[in-house]
């Protein structure tokens, strides 16, 4: 079970929206980040270099010129949702809609 308070998305291994062609080829959680460090976004993904060299570029750049993304490994691809549900809860993204498991990203 991971502990909401312990994760630091700043600190995080990140990747500018210029260089997601560097991104691993693993399943991750991700956050975007604003200029100011905020938590605007966090998503799952079996394979995030895919994910974000598909459209989802796109989208990000419809709200954010300056935003980052930031990511840890998930050794099971089984515990992205119970992850990603409890990282939500804790930092309650902008652009998460928890209550109709509906997002903007996605």
């Amino acid at each position: 079970m991971i502990v909401p308070k312990a994760v630091k998305p700043k600190l995080l291994p990140s990747i500018r929206l210029d260089n997601l062609e560097k991104l691993p080829e693993i399943a991750a959680i991700y956050f975007v980040l604003n200029d100011k460090e905020e938590v605007l976004y966090i998503g799952k993904t079996e394979n995030i270099k895919q994910k974000w060299n598909s459209n989802a570029k796109q989208e990000l750049l419809k709200v954010t010129r300056n935003a980052i993304i930031t990511y840890f490994p998930v050794a099971s691809a089984d515990s992205l949702n119970q992850i990603e549900t409890t990282l939500i809860k804790w930092f309650k993204p902008e652009y998460n809609v928890t209550e109709k498991n509906d997002c903007q990203f996605r």
